[in-house]
């Protein structure tokens, strides 16, 4: 390679490193809109409310065993008796053995500023059941300890609920008779609300085994949350159905729907199981805090934000294609293309990225996108025609450029496939670059 060769190859390397700098800027930039973002859906749930967690409802009961320990203890006044009183405070918990929920979720989207958040009201439909059996063994105790005295207070009914601020409307029914929630779970850093059970349903705990008596609740809660809703399964069997007309639901938890159907105007969802796959609910009567849940997050597929970083990956590597073509036109056309010109050419790729950024915040991703894609393709054909002379040369160049941006489009809309496409697009390229240089005599270039 003579000389000149080599002054290129420099040239095109700080045209390179400069361009990298400026796509890292424009990264920063769209870094620092993503924490905006988040800090807006952050003031948006300290309004209203935050991601919430509905656990299951279970009836609770905290008793209070006292006794006497007796000593024998021997000092200066001989050997005596030295009775110590004692007490343990128990607390029972039982949940339910077969809970239902059923509920419609309204999504609603926020603005605050420029930035959008994803909040919903839902209306949810509880129905819970407990056996005679399992009332009377765990919510009437025994004493422990011999000759104890046991007192235990009411019963209640506790649900817990992650962000009780949320909690628009609640109706409680248990065993035919209507209960007054109250404010507070009843268990220490937990939020939610309960309701002690009236003394006609006391007689069901004293009730035979084999009478099929038991409880058996409904309740209706309107509960307004941020981007997504969880479940506890805390049950012997659970079972969960949510409707809603938003059309891109993220189903997250550690147990995935049985069922499922997502369309464009919304998505149904059905869960199933027992506590045979899942611990929740031993976890609950030991008055553990648990990490087992399921639900869904309203997930939004066009976050500007997210779509202008995903572009950006791609953004060194789509300008060095376009440089690389503007070599290749100077290679086989002899067209002498300075390094300043290049620097021009690469400034006006790394623009539509800061272009795409701005625009997606006013308008819908696909306007915006086509705009700024028109906008340089439109710049690049038109300076392209002074590079090469000729206005043929320019608007094919410019149309070269719109090709690539159509195809970054297809990328950024290509989820499972976008490997394989963009793997396929740099092949045909390098194949055509060399098949279009096999001829160059590079030691005399």
């Amino acid at each position: 390679m003579n000389r000149a060769m080599w002054g290129k190859a420099l040239s095109l390397g700080l045209v390179g490193v400069a361009l990298t700098g400026v796509l890292a800027r424009i990264d920063w930039l769209v870094s620092e809109r993503q924490q905006r973002q988040q800090e807006a859906r952050e003031e948006v749930s300290a309004a209203t409310a935050g991601e919430q967690r509905l656990g299951a409802p279970y009836l609770r009961r905290s008793c209070v065993e006292r006794w006497t320990v007796v000593e024998q203890v021997e000092d200066e006044r001989g050997r005596r008796e030295l009775r110590k009183p004692e007490q343990a405070t128990r607390v029972l918990r039982l949940p339910a053995a077969h809970l239902t929920i059923a509920g419609d979720l309204q999504p609603q989207v926020l603005e605050r500023g420029l930035f959008k958040v994803n909040t919903y009201t839902a209306a949810l439909n509880l129905s819970a059941r407990w056996s005679a059996p399992a009332l009377q063994d765990s919510l009437q105790p025994k004493a422990l300890q011999p000759g104890a005295e046991l007192q235990c207070g009411p019963l209640a009914l506790v649900l817990q609920v992650s962000d009780a601020r949320g909690l628009r409307s609640v109706a409680l029914q248990l065993g035919g008779h209507a209960l007054a929630p109250q404010p507070g779970a009843l268990e220490p850093k937990a939020s939610g609300f309960h309701a002690e059970l009236p003394p006609e349903l006391l007689p069901v705990l004293a009730a035979a085994p084999d009478s099929g008596r038991g409880l058996e609740l409904v309740a209706r809660l309107e509960l307004l949350g941020t981007d997504a809703l969880h479940f506890q399964p805390a049950a012997a069997q659970f079972e969960a159905s949510l409707r809603s007309p938003w059309p891109h639901p993220s189903f997250q938890g550690r147990f995935l729907p049985v069922q499922r159907e997502v369309t464009e105007q919304g998505f149904s969802a059905q869960w199933k199981l027992t506590e045979l796959a899942s611990d929740a609910a031993a976890a609950l009567r030991a008055g553990e805090v648990h990490a087992d849940a399921l639900g869904v997050a309203l997930f939004d597929p066009v976050n500007p934000y997210s779509l202008s970083d995903r572009a950006l990956k791609y953004g060194f590597l789509f300008i060095a294609l376009t440089l690389g073509a503007v070599l290749l036109a100077e290679l086989l056309g002899r067209q002498r293309v300075h390094p300043v010109q290049y620097g021009f050419v690469g400034l006006a790729l790394a623009l539509f990225f800061l272009l795409l950024l701005a625009l997606s915040e006013h308008l819908p991703f696909g306007p915006a996108y086509l705009l700024a894609a028109a906008a340089c393709s439109g710049l690049l054909a038109h300076y392209a025609s002074s590079l090469f002379g000729h206005w043929r040369a320019g608007l094919g160049f410019g149309a070269g450029v719109g090709l690539l941006y159509a195809v970054l489009y297809l990328l950024l809309n290509l989820e499972k496939a976008s490997l394989l496409v963009g793997s396929l697009l740099l092949f045909a390229l390098l194949a055509a670059a060399m098949r279009a240089t096999r001829d160059v005599d590079w030691h005399r270039s």
